[in-house]
């Protein structure tokens, strides 16, 4: 018995066990560690992918400036929407005093594709 109250041996057994299992069956212990591999590839792609887009989802808004302005009845979720204001608009967004500039950005979901 070790100081913790509990015996060393199931340890050592199941070390044992490892290594007999490691002898026995060499390919589904290589198997085995393949797709665990892949599984946390995976995981690490997918995480990565999507911190990549909220990232650049924070840039497009942080440089969208102050106020976004679309027509009434229109998504808030721009994809969605397929009223879009004039470009002639911009001119006259642009005379308004205290707008520094504007920018029309148009953007449609048709079927299975998205343009900008």
């Amino acid at each position: 018995m070790n100081r913790s109250g509990t015996s060393p041996r199931p340890a050592r057994n199941m070390v044992k066990l490892i290594y007999s299992n490691l002898k026995q069956r060499p390919t589904r212990t290589v198997v085995s560690i393949f797709a665990v591999a892949l599984g946390v590839a995976l995981i690490l792609v997918s995480v990565g992918l999507s911190f990549g887009q909220l990232n650049d989802h924070a840039a497009r808004t942080r440089s969208m400036g102050d106020i976004m302005i679309q027509p009434s009845g229109a998504s808030h979720f721009f994809a969605l929407n397929s009223g879009t204001f004039p470009v002639k608009l911009k001119t006259v967004l642009d005379a308004v005093p205290g707008v520094e500039a504007s920018t029309p950005v148009l953007s449609k979901f048709l079927g299975d594709r998205f343009h900008l």
